[in-house]
């Protein structure tokens, strides 16, 4: 497998992954709560701008993963950035929403939830990655200088 099928496969798979997690999350966030309200649209922006960002972290980790590979370096290279800010979202719509932007909490269920499956995902995709192009063995890469 070239560098280039392996980043296409798990940039696509990611994709796929990551916009299931985050659909998942604003549609059943509200209804585990048993909030017939919906998610307000600024929640739905935020969680959207967490998995653009991490649509653009991917062909990153992709490529580090090709170059050394290894099973649990990929996970802290991709999966704790995305929490981390996915932390501070939630702790700032948490704090601010109410008060500042007039976002109750009960509209806040669905962002909570996609940022809880975003992170699961990115937390086993990252892993299944990283153990996918460890099994793959080493070998040269070319040195271009």
């Amino acid at each position: 497998m070239s560098e280039r099928a392996f980043n296409r496969r798990y940039m696509i798979s990611w994709s796929i992954l990551g916009a299931a997690a985050l659909i998942a999350g604003l549609i059943f966030g509200p209804q585990l709560h048993r909030w017939s309200h919906g998610n307000s649209w600024l929640c739905v922006v935020m969680a959207a701008a967490l998995y653009a960002g991490s649509l653009l972290l991917c062909p990153v980790v992709l490529m580090w993963i090709w170059r050394r590979p290894s099973a649990t370096l990929p996970t802290l290279v991709f999966a704790v950035p995305i929490g981390g800010v996915g932390l501070a979202i939630v702790f700032f719509m948490r704090m601010a929403g109410p008060s500042y932007m007039y976002v109750a909490r009960q509209h806040q269920y669905g962002l909570y939830t996609a940022v809880g499956l975003l992170y699961a995902a990115s937390l086993l995709w990252s892993g299944a990655v990283g153990i996918k192009r460890k099994q793959m063995g080493e070998f040269d890469l070319p040195t271009y200088r």
